[in-house]
Order: C-alpha cells, then sequence, then structure tokens
C-alpha cells in the first residue's frame, strides 16, 4: 500500500508534465548511463527519457533528428557537431568535473592534508589525453608543480579494478585518478584488497576552480536539437526549470533523489536504467559533498573558457543554444 500511495503522485506528475496525455509536444530524450543521469532522478519511468550503457550510441543521436535533447560529453559532443554539421547546439553544462586523485596507503599530515605524487611513485589514470587527463595533466605542471608521470588505462571502470586491486602490471600502485561514482564503489567494497586503505588525496574540481577561477569542468552537456527550439519552445524551456530544480535538489537533499531511485525498482533495475544505486548515490553525494560534480543553478561553466585554459581550440557561437 505504501508504494502504491508514492508512485501514483509520481505517474501523476509525469503526466502533468506531459500535458496529461502523449502529444507531439513531448520532450525525448538521451543520455549516457552514468553521472549525468543524476539530474533525471524521477524520470525513471519516463519512457521519452533513454539512457545507454554505450557511449557511442549516445553520441550517434547528435546526427539524427528523432530526439529533442541529448547528453553527451560536452567537448567530444562539440567536435561531432562541428564534423558532421550537425543540427544541435549546447545548452547548459550539467556537470563540471566528478574526477579525483585517490591514493593507496597514504598518510595525512598534521591538517589532514594527503601527499601529492612524486616521481617515484606509481600513479595510473585512464583515458590519456583526453580532456580529464589534460586538466590532471595541467594542474600537474602549472598548479601542483609535480612531473606527471601517469601510466594509462582505457577507461574508469579498468581504474576501479586498479583501485580496488592495488596492482597495475604485476606492480603496487600508489595513486589512482578516477572518477565517481567508481570511487566510492572502490572505497566501500569490502572484499577488495585496498579496503581500509584508499584516500581522496585531491578532488579536481575543487582544484581547477581554485587554479583556474572557474566553476568547474565542461563535462556533461545538454545539447538541444534546433528543429525542436522551433517546433517546442516552451516545453524545452520547461523541460530545463525541472532539470535544473532537480539538479539542486540531488545536491541539497539526495534524500529526496534517493527516494525516487528507490521507487524504481530494485538495486539491479536501478543500475540497469541509471548506471548506479540510490545506495552508492547517497554515498556520494551525502554531506553536500556533490561528489556527482553536478552544476547548480548559480555556477555557470563557460566552454570556451575552459578550453582556452587548456590550450584547446573553442568554437564558435552557432554551436551553442540559448533558452
Amino acid at each position: 500500500m505504501t508504494k502504491r500511495l508514492f508512485v501514483l503522485p509520481l505517474i501523476a506528475v509525469l503526466l502533468a508534465g506531459c500535458g496529461g496525455s502523449a502529444n507531439e509536444e513531448e520532450i525525448v530524450f538521451i543520455s549516457p548511463k552514468g553521472a549525468p543521469t543524476l539530474a533525471f532522478y524521477d524520470q525513471g519511468v519516463n519512457p521519452n527519457f533513454v539512457t545507454s550503457g554505450e557511449p557511442s550510441a549516445v553520441l550517434a543521436e547528435l546526427q539524427k533528428n528523432d530526439k529533442d535533447v541529448v547528453v553527451f560529453d560536452s567537448i567530444n559532443g562539440l567536435k561531432s557537431i562541428k564534423a558532421n554539421s550537425a543540427n544541435f547546439g549546447l545548452a547548459k553544462i550539467i556537470t563540471g568535473g566528478n574526477f579525483y586523485l585517490a591514493g593507496i596507503d597514504k598518510t595525512a599530515d598534521d591538517k589532514g592534508v594527503f601527499p601529492l605524487p612524486t616521481a617515484d611513485d606509481v600513479v595510473v589514470s585512464f583515458g590519456q589525453n583526453l580532456i580529464p587527463d589534460i586538466v590532471y595533466s595541467k594542474l600537474c605542471s602549472d598548479y601542483w608543480h609535480i612531473e606527471n608521470n601517469a601510466k594509462y588505462v582505457a577507461s574508469v571502470t579498468d581504474a576501479l579494478a586498479v583501485l580496488t586491486s592495488g596492482q597495475y602490471s604485476g606492480g603496487k600502485v600508489d595513486y589512482v585518478f578516477i572518477a565517481e561514482p567508481a570511487l566510492t564503489t572502490a572505497i566501500n567494497k569490502a572484499d577488495a584488497n585496498t579496503f581500509g586503505k584508499v584516500s581522496v588525496v585531491r578532488n579536481i574540481r575543487s582544484e581547477w576552480k581554485t587554479y583556474s577561477g572557474q566553476d568547474g569542468i565542461a563535462q556533461a552537456g545538454v545539447f538541444v536539437n534546433k528543429a525542436s527550439l522551433e517546433t517546442k519552445p516552451n516545453k524545452l524551456k520547461d523541460f530545463f526549470t525541472k532539470l535544473e530544480d532537480r539538479i539542486d535538489t540531488a545536491i541539497s537533499n539526495p534524500d529526496v533523489a534517493k527516494a525516487s531511485l528507490d521507487l524504481y525498482g530494485n538495486a539491479a533495475e536501478q543500475v540497469s536504467r541509471f548506471g548506479f544505486n540510490s545506495t552508492i548515490m547517497s554515498k556520494v553525494q551525502k554531506d553536500d559533498r556533490n561528489g556527482f560534480g553536478l552544476v547548480s543553478s548559480t555556477e555557470s561553466i563557460d566552454v570556451n573558457n575552459f578550453l582556452e585554459s587548456l590550450g584547446q581550440s573553442t568554437f564558435d557561437d552557432s554551436y551553442f543554444v540559448t533558452l
């Protein structure tokens, strides 16, 4: 009975958001599973919300016209739009960096600060020469003034395996550059070789903000179909208003997001839909930590300023949209 009382209002809210029935003005949107989907924590039962564990499948939607909104890595999305003359524009950054430098068997000083890697330490990172790696390298050279001697694995999943095993190519690892929620998964994995030994050495978003003055890293962005701007302007404005409200709630009151995720289904069903479960989400977001790196309604990340800071090529105004 309790579950029914919660589910019926949730369905009513969803129907109200769609005008009470299916119609041509519903917003159809897709996101890769993982951190960006926390911004849609109450949309699990919405048939117009599509998630995918294959980033390439989401990226391909920028070359089609059957979605109103596509959520994807902002820089790679912009590059794809430019290369393919796609009819989408970037409207908003929703995750501003959920990257961390984790240490294994490291001891903090009397101020609680953990040491940075030295030339003798083994550091493992992921995605060589992609934006997270470029940010890390920039911090190493220009802010921390240390050598970036990282060894690389292909993905965050691979970095998680390194952090839980403490091994890389048969040798001991000292530090791992990793993203949430993989970091919290590793810290809480009781059967891991490194259980109880993993520490958060640096929050990369915080370090980048101190170094650059920017609110964060241009990570996941919301791309809007320019045709939909013409045919569904009011629905899109409503979509973004609700999106910002959910983001602010997931930052300041993650228990609300957890309740919605729990209504969707059990832990396995949540992972299948969102890429994480409510328990891990709560641990990542608790105590105003915002480990998922969501960008609040009071923050703004200028993509071109971010790219200029990294010495990367920028994009002209035609690749952005304003609602």
